[in-house]
């Protein structure tokens, strides 16, 4: 699975004066880095992996069910996003929060599909998207 994530140019440079250090690419230094860090955190995916896939579909399915109630009802606009904003809290699908006014930059990453859950499942423990969580382990990596 690919995983998208948006680095000031900045991070991207120092990932890749970091990876040349150690004799590798860009990429191939920061999913190693990432692989590291998966296994440090094993004891909170370890058990929820298997089943990770099943849960996403779920969870979307119930996202739509809950949109669709609302379009034969006559719950108020206000009531409507509370619920909504409630549901995202409680499945852990966290909004991705964009600063616009920086340049960012693409790095695409190619993970298996059990170490691309198994990092969905540290960041939703942390409370937070999987790029959102990637991109401040690799701030933390640099410093």
């Amino acid at each position: 699975m690919k995983l998208k994530l948006k680095l000031t140019k900045t991070l991207k440079r120092q990932l890749k004066e970091s990876a040349v250090k150690q004799d590798l690419e860009r990429n191939e230094y920061v999913i190693k880095e990432l692989l590291n860090h998966i296994e440090s955190k094993k004891s909170i995916w370890e058990n929820k992996v298997e089943g990770y896939a099943e849960f996403l579909v779920s969870r979307e399915e119930n996202l739509l069910k809950l949109k669709e109630s609302f379009e034969d009802s006559d719950i108020p606009l206000e009531e409507q996003r509370l619920r909504l904003k409630k549901y995202y809290n409680d499945n852990h699908m966290y909004r991705e929060y964009t600063n616009k006014n920086r340049k960012l930059e693409n790095l695409i990453l190619n993970l298996e599909e059990n170490q691309y859950y198994a990092l969905q499942i540290i960041a939703d423990d942390s409370q937070m998207t999987l790029e959102s969580y990637a991109v401040t382990f690799l701030n933390y990596l640099i410093k």
